[in-house]
C-alpha cells in the first residue's frame, strides 16, 4: 500500500527556485492557482512572447519600436543611443483596441487636436539609481518620459507617462554635451519628420483618429535643466538661467547673498527665448577664439556651449523647438520638499525654537505631539513620530536640514505647520520664525492643490511665494537662501502659461519600474536595451489589459459578497437590496485610495449642519455597490468649530449618525487626531485647503 502524498509546502518551492521575494512568490502561486499554469513557461518562451508583443507589425507603423542614433563622444568616437519610437508605440497600443485605445478614442473626441490646435507634449528627464546606492554607481541611469498636458489630473497617475529612453549615466558622461545631446537626438527623431505636427494616424477596429501634438514643456528639477539646457546655474555668474539681471560675482567686495535682493517677481527681468538664443549664438562665434576668453564668456553668460548640445540643433531651431525660456518649467516637488526649501526651513525653525529654550535639544515635544496624529490607511506604513527619534534629530543637525524624501516631507508638512500654529504662534512665541515655515507650507499647499482647483490663480500663487520670501527675510534666514528659494518666483509664470503645474510624485513612482529591472540586470553591455525592453513590455501590457487604469470616476476596488455583519447593518437601516456587493477600498476621483476606517471630507447637500463650512466630515465604514450604483456607508461627524488661522477643523463623533453617501461625493481622506474630550481634529487636505 502506497503512502499518502505529503502536501507540498511553499517553503520547499522557495528553497528550490532562484530567489524572489516572499510577496512575489505568493503572488505567482496565487495566480497559477486561479488561472492555471501557462502552456509555455520556459525562459525562451518569455523572450519569444516579449518579441511578439513589442515587434509585431502593428508596433512598427512608424518604424521600429526601438530606434538607434549615433551620438558623438568626447574622445571623438561614436556611441549608440537606443530610445523608444513614441509614434510607433502609440500606434501599436491603439491598434490593439484594448482599454487604452477605447479610452483615447473617447478622450480625443472630448478634447480634439488639430493642426491649428495641437496637443501639448511635456517631457521629463531625471536620474535614477537602481541597485545598492552605497556600493556602486555603474547602474545609475538617466530616464526620459513623455506625456500630454491635455491629460491634466491624469498626469498624477504614473501609467499616463510613457518611457522614451533609459541610458546609463556613465555612458551619458562620455558624450559631448552629455544629456543635452541625448535630448537633442530624441527630439530630432520625434519631431524632425513633422509627423506630430501634421498628425499621427492612429487606427484600430474600434475607430481611428489623427493626433496632432507639439513640444510645449520641459519639466525637470534644477540638475536636469542644467544638464539638458547646458546652463551653469550657481556655478557661473548667472545663477538663475531665466533672469537676465541676476549676477553673482565671487569677489572679496561682494559677499552678500544675491537672493536676498530679489524677493519679488517685479525685481526680476526674465529673458526671452530670442535673448537666450542670441547669447548662445554669441558663444558659438566666440568658441573659435582664445580658450581663456571663451571660458570667461561662458561663465558670464551662465552657459556651456557645445556644437552637439540641444540649443545648437539647426533642425530643432527650424521647428521652433529651441525655446529655452518658454519651455522651461521648474519641478515644484524637488524645489520645495526633495532636499528643498521646506526641508531647510523646518530645520531652521526647530533649531531656533531649541536655541530659545522652547524645545529640548532632542525635539521630544514634537515627537510626542506627532504620536497623536493618524494618517489615512494609504499611508499606514508611515509613522510621523519615528521621523524624530534622537538618532534622526542628530543626523538632521549634522546635515543642517530635515533629511526626508519628498513624500515624507509632504506628509509631515501639515501636522508640523499646525504644531507651530497651535503651540507657539497662538501664544505669541517666536512669531517671525514660525511664520516663515508656515508661509512656505502655504506655498506647497497651493502648488499641490493646483491640479484639483477649477480656476487656479497665478496672482494668488505669486502672492504666497512673495509672502514666504519676505517672511524668510524677516525671520533672519536671508543668508541661508539658496537658488531653490528663488525658483518658486517663476512657478506662477509657469501656471499662467500652462494653467497647470504637473506634479512629479507620479514620476518618482514611475522610476520604480526601471529601478526594478535595472537592479536585476547585471550585464552592463546590454543594460540599456534589457531595462528598456522590460519597462516597455510591462507598460504596454498594462495599457492593453488594465481597464481600471482608465476609470477616471470614483469606483470600488476588488468587490466581494456582503459579509454577515454588514448585511445585518444594512438591513437594520433598511438599506439592504439583493445582489449587493462590498469592498473595503475605493479609489476617489482624485486618484487617492480610501479604505474603511479612514476619516474623510465629502460633499454635503446642506451646510446648515456645518455652520457654513462647505464640506461634511466622517469615518468611512463600508463601500457598497448595487445595480450600477456605488455608495459609501459613513459615520457622519457633528461639526464643532474651525481653528482660526489654521487648516484644522474640530468635529464630534456620535454613534448613531450613519448615512449613505454617493461615492463620487467623497473628496479626500484627512490626517486626524482624537482629543481627550471625544472630539476629532482634522487637518484639511489639499486641494480643499487651497479652495477654502
Amino acid at each position: 500500500m502506497e503512502e499518502p502524498t505529503k502536501k507540498r509546502k511553499i517553503l520547499d518551492v522557495r528553497q528550490s527556485v532562484p530567489f524572489c521575494s516572499q510577496t512575489a512568490l505568493a503572488a505567482i502561486c496565487k495566480n497559477i492557482a486561479e488561472h492555471g499554469l501557462p502552456d509555455k513557461h520556459s525562459r525562451r518562451d518569455i523572450w519569444q512572447e516579449t518579441e511578439e508583443l513589442l515587434h509585431n507589425s502593428s508596433m512598427q507603423k512608424y518604424g521600429s519600436l526601438f530606434l538607434t542614433a549615433e551620438a558623438e563622444t568626447v574622445k571623438g568616437g561614436q556611441q549608440k543611443l537606443l530610445f523608444v519610437n513614441f509614434l510607433s508605440l502609440l500606434a501599436g497600443v491603439f491598434h490593439a483596441a484594448g482599454p487604452f485605445g477605447m479610452w483615447l478614442l473617447d478622450f480625443h473626441e472630448r478634447h480634439p487636436s488639430s493642426y491649428e490646435s495641437p496637443w501639448d507634449a511635456v517631457i521629463y528627464a531625471d536620474e535614477i539609481h537602481p541597485g545598492n546606492q552605497l556600493s556602486s554607481s555603474s547602474r545609475k541611469s538617466w530616464c526620459v518620459y513623455i506625456s500630454f498636458l491635455q491629460y491634466k489630473s491624469l498626469l498624477s497617475r504614473e501609467d499616463f507617462w510613457y518611457c522614451l529612453c533609459i541610458k546609463r549615466s556613465a555612458e551619458v558622461g562620455e558624450l559631448k554635451a552629455g544629456m543635452s545631446q541625448v535630448m537633442r537626438l530624441i527630439l530630432e527623431s520625434l519631431f524632425g519628420t513633422r509627423v506630430p505636427e501634421t498628425g499621427v494616424l492612429l487606427s484600430s477596429p474600434a475607430g481611428q483618429l489623427r493626433l496632432h501634438f507639439r513640444l510645449h514643456m520641459l519639466l525637470q528639477d534644477g540638475a536636469a535643466h542644467k544638464a539638458v539646457f547646458s546652463n551653469r546655474q550657481d556655478t557661473g555668474c548667472k545663477p538663475c538661467p531665466l533672469c537676465s539681471n541676476i549676477f553673482q560675482l565671487k569677489d572679496s567686495e561682494n559677499n552678500n547673498n544675491v537672493w536676498t535682493q530679489f524677493l519679488k517677481r517685479s525685481d526680476c527681468i526674465v529673458a526671452s527665448d530670442n535673448e537666450l538664443m542670441a547669447s548662445w549664438e554669441r558663444l558659438r562665434e566666440a568658441s573659435s577664439g582664445p580658450s581663456a576668453v571663451f571660458e570667461q564668456r561662458q561663465k558670464a553668460a551662465g552657459m556651456t556651449w557645445s556644437a552637439h548640445a540641444l540649443l545648437s540643433s539647426k533642425t530643432l531651431q527650424e521647428l521652433n523647438i529651441c525655446r529655452p525660456s518658454t519651455l522651461y518649467c521648474h519641478d515644484y516637488m524637488h524645489c520645495l520638499v526633495s532636499h528643498g526649501v521646506l526641508n531647510e526651513m523646518a530645520f531652521l525653525v526647530l533649531e531656533d525654537l531649541t536655541e530659545n529654550g522652547l524645545l529640548s535639544k532632542d525635539w521630544a515635544m514634537l515627537r510626542q505631539w506627532l504620536e497623536f496624529w493618524n494618517l489615512p490607511h494609504a499611508h499606514a506604513s508611515f509613522k510621523l513620530d519615528v521621523l524624530f527619534t534622537s538618532k534622526a534629530v542628530a543626523s538632521y543637525r549634522k546635515a543642517g536640514s530635515i533629511k526626508l524624501g519628498a513624500s515624507e516631507m509632504l506628509t509631515l508638512c501639515k501636522p508640523l505647520q499646525f504644531f507651530l500654529q497651535s503651540n507657539f504662534l497662538s501664544n505669541g512665541l517666536q512669531e517671525a520664525t514660525c511664520r516663515a515655515f508656515i508661509a512656505w507650507a502655504d506655498v506647497l499647499d497651493y502648488a499641490h492643490s493646483i491640479q484639483g482647483l477649477q480656476n487656479p490663480s497665478p496672482p494668488r500663487f505669486l502672492h504666497l511665494v512673495e509672502q514666504a520670501l519676505q517672511a524668510t527675510a524677516l525671520a533672519g534666514f536671508s543668508e541661508m537662501m539658496r537658488p531653490k528659494h528663488h525658483w518658486p518666483l517663476h512657478l506662477p509664470d509657469c501656471l499662467q502659461r500652462w494653467q497647470q503645474l504637473p506634479s512629479c510624485w507620479p514620476l518618482e513612482r514611475k522610476h520604480k519600474i526601471p529601478r526594478k529591472y535595472g537592479t536585476l540586470q547585471f550585464g552592463l553591455e546590454a543594460y540599456n536595451k534589457a531595462v528598456m525592453t522590460g519597462v516597455t513590455q510591462e507598460h504596454v501590457g498594462k495599457l492593453l489589459k488594465d481597464e481600471e487604469l482608465f476609470m477616471s470616476s470614483s469606483h470600488l476596488v476588488s468587490k466581494t459578497a456582503l459579509g454577515k455583519p454588514l448585511e445585518s447593518l444594512l438591513k437594520a437601516n433598511n438599506w439592504f437590496l439583493p445582489g449587493m456587493e462590498a469592498s473595503a477600498t475605493c479609489r476617489l476621483e482624485s486618484g487617492m485610495l480610501c479604505k474603511s476606517g479612514d476619516i474623510l471630507f465629502y460633499r454635503n447637500a446642506s451646510t446648515s449642519s456645518t455652520a457654513g463650512f462647505p464640506w461634511a466630515c466622517g469615518s468611512l465604514k463600508h463601500c457598497i455597490s448595487v445595480a450600477g450604483m456605488e455608495l459609501a456607508v459613513v459615520l457622519n461627524f457633528l461639526f464643532e468649530r474651525e481653528r482660526p488661522g489654521t487648516h484644522a477643523t474640530v468635529w464630534r463623533s456620535l454613534p448613531d449618525r450613519l448615512q449613505l453617501v454617493r461615492l463620487e461625493d467623497l473628496l479626500q481622506p484627512a490626517t486626524y487626531s482624537f482629543g481627550n474630550d471625544g472630539c476629532v481634529t482634522c487637518l484639511l487636505p489639499a486641494p480643499l485647503s487651497a479652495a477654502r
